[in-house]
């Protein structure tokens, strides 16, 4: 199944806590793109990510978001849900 998670950077989150937390994330994210669950990941704008990943449960992905350094730190909102692409034709 795919999903797509997305996370707004908090108001009140200083960058220095920011700075401290996104190079895990980075390795975090790389980790999973390597072992094939994260298949795109990226900055959203100046308030945050998404990320598309496949597992196969709304609860496996909440399970494997909560593991990521970023969502951990707290300073972050996020969601996840299951995402449906139209296929190309």
């Amino acid at each position: 199944m795919t999903f797509l998670f997305v996370n707004r950077v908090r108001p009140d989150a200083s960058p220095a806590d920011l700075a401290d937390v996104i190079p895990p994330h980075i390795q975090w994210l790389k980790a999973r793109m390597s072992e094939g669950s994260v298949t795109l990941a990226g900055k959203w704008g100046e308030i945050g990510g998404a990320v598309l990943a496949e597992v196969g449960s709304l609860a496996a992905a909440k399970e494997m978001f909560e593991a990521d350094p970023l969502v951990a730190s707290g300073l972050v909102d996020w969601d996840v849900a299951e995402f449906h692409p139209l296929q190309r034709p």
